[in-house]
């Protein structure tokens, strides 16, 4: 869910798997009000994180294919998609699991409560790195550190990746209440969308 946030713009990952789309959604926040320039930037910092870390963990059959970003401070919203040298695909040669199979990654403020902390449902892993629904501890490490990666890849840009509240005690709120991700957990366990980890 997104809402109207000063400096705060959604950004969408979107992944081919044999015909079918996954999607990742983010939320960021600029040192100003972005512009067209600063969406763009945005977006290829994202495409060259796919390119650079992320491809080395996925199956050769699921490919990034497009990066969007809108701002959310004005109406009608600006928004950029990206799918300059696109599509990417993943490098590693062995079957992705399922679509609705996922590893999560558990994102963290220095606040407690749902409205300060994030999951994202990351694309599924290849089979091969799965045993009896768990990742190795080594591809839980890898998974955690590029996430990471993606963090220190949109500082450098002074962007920060945040969560972006828009409720709160089960009313919408304008604007949303975005709050910086301090730190980064991943499961072992493989997951999926219809079933949540309610330990992360």
């Amino acid at each position: 869910m997104s809402c109207p946030s000063p400096r705060v713009s959604r950004v969408v990952f979107k992944y081919d798997l044999a015909g079918g789309v996954i999607t990742n959604v983010l939320h960021v926040r600029s040192q100003a009000e972005p512009d067209a320039a600063e969406l763009a930037t945005i977006t290829q910092t994202g495409i060259d994180w796919w390119e650079n870390t992320m491809k080395t963990l996925y199956s050769a059959q699921l490919s990034l294919v497009a990066v969007e970003a809108t701002a959310l401070n004005i109406d009608p919203q600006l928004q950029v998609i990206d799918v300059s040298g696109l599509p990417i695909t993943g490098t590693v040669a062995f079957d992705s699991m399922s679509a609705n199979v996922s590893v999560v990654a558990s994102l963290r403020t220095n606040f407690i409560g749902r409205s300060y902390r994030g999951r994202i449902y990351l694309p599924p892993p290849v089979e091969s790195g799965v045993a009896l629904n768990e990742i190795s501890a080594g591809t839980q490490t890898a998974y955690k550190a590029a996430i990471e990666q993606l963090i220190a890849d949109w500082a450098t840009d002074n962007v920060a990746l945040g969560i972006l509240s828009c409720v709160q005690e089960g009313v919408a709120i304008d604007p949303g209440i975005f709050t910086q991700v301090t730190s980064v957990v991943v499961n072992t366990r493989v997951d999926t969308q219809r079933r949540r980890l309610n330990y992360l």
